[in-house]
């Protein structure tokens, strides 16, 4: 059963989307805004809009729940910031080429990103500590030195050898769902 149909039929699971999607969302527009009850507010919202698109029979989620999720949470931010100084620190005359770049959605990229989420979710399931390895690097921006200590690697050096690895696994994990979705 998607996701969708889960929302429509149970009103349980939307706590559950809540939760699953909730840190990854914050720390998505974090870094384009730091006060963390704003972004709260503005994750509440998006899923209060999840929710209610789902209620719809018409709609048909076609990405990722938390791909949908990061979008409605992006264009919320933009939108609240567009009369105001933006969370970039950004003057407003800027905002003008950040909403036509937003308009000019690129379906490619958007397969790209898509394929490259689903292999971190296989990266996550099958290898942990791969995933734990890029999360914190790329994602937290922890040191090599951070990471080695928090996932006991004898040294940063280690554990940048083991990076690169896990680099180049989700890098042909993500080739292979591209090839799949051609």
């Amino acid at each position: 059963m998607d996701v969708v149909q889960k929302l429509r039929d149970d009103r349980e699971y939307l706590g559950q989307v809540y939760i699953e999607n909730k840190e990854y969302c914050i720390n998505f527009m974090s870094r384009m805004h730091n006060d963390y009850s704003t972004l709260s507010d503005i994750y509440q919202d998006a899923i209060i809009v999840l929710f209610e698109k789902a209620q719809n029979k018409n709609f048909c989620l076609t990405c990722s729940t938390q791909t949908y999720l990061n979008s409605i949470c992006r264009n919320q931010l933009l939108n609240k910031f567009k009369s105001k100084v933006s969370p970039l620190n950004i003057s407003d005359e800027y905002l003008p080429e950040v909403n036509d770049w937003l308009e000019d959605y690129d379906l490619e990229k958007e397969n790209k990103l898509n394929a490259i989420e689903s292999a971190l979710y296989e990266l996550k399931r099958t290898s942990n500590k791969c995933f734990e390895i890029l999360h914190r690097f790329y994602y937290l921006r922890h040191s090599m030195k951070d990471i080695a200590s928090a996932l006991n690697y004898t040294n940063d050096k280690n554990a940048k050898t083991q990076k690169s690895k896990c680099k180049k696994r989700l890098e042909q994990l993500s080739k292979n769902q591209i090839d799949r979705n051609e």
